[in-house]
């Protein structure tokens, strides 16, 4: 290597030679870039926040949150592809950026409150449904019965059959 390779390694490699690198590179970018693909870039960072969010909510781990991140960016490019008939891909993308909290719902807190409490109210609600409808034909409201796949009231009619009515 000469002494003018040497030097020009030297400089470029240097910490003002790494300044002088970024400030051009910077400037050629800035000079290449459309304020759309600006204002996208914006979109599908805000998506990658609401993405880390969401998964930082369910499992605190880096990996979690980078997953999360990365699903945001993949929601936002699926929601806004064009063509296909049914839109698969942008109804895929809608349903990613609403289980992240880009559209206004929280599944996470939804799942948590169903589980919660909600169960037993809805419940009781189908459970009463049925008594009435019971009551309406004349019987008398009995016990349950519960099969792998739904719940019954057993409903005692007035001429001594029993009618199970699923809730």
């Amino acid at each position: 290597m000469s002494k003018e390779q040497k030097k020009a390694f030297k400089e470029k490699w240097s910490l003002e030679g790494f300044a002088i690198s970024g400030r051009d590179h910077v400037g050629k970018i800035l000079d290449n870039t459309k304020i759309s693909d600006a204002v996208e870039s914006s979109i599908i960072l805000g998506c990658a926040y609401f993405g880390a969010v969401a998964a930082q909510k369910i499992i605190d781990s880096p990996e979690a949150i980078a997953g999360g991140a990365l699903a945001g960016m993949i929601g936002y490019k699926l929601a806004t592809t064009f063509g296909g008939t049914p839109p698969v891909s942008q109804i895929a993308g809608l349903a990613i950026l609403g289980g992240i909290g880009v559209i206004d719902i929280d599944p996470v807190k939804l799942a948590v409150d169903v589980i919660g409490g909600d169960i037993e109210k809805l419940a009781t609600a189908a459970h009463d449904g049925a008594c009435k409808e019971c009551t309406d034909q004349g019987g008398t409201c009995g016990g349950t019965y519960s099969s792998r796949t739904a719940h019954y009231l057993v409903c005692a009619l007035a001429d001594g059959t029993k009618k199970y009515i699923k809730y």
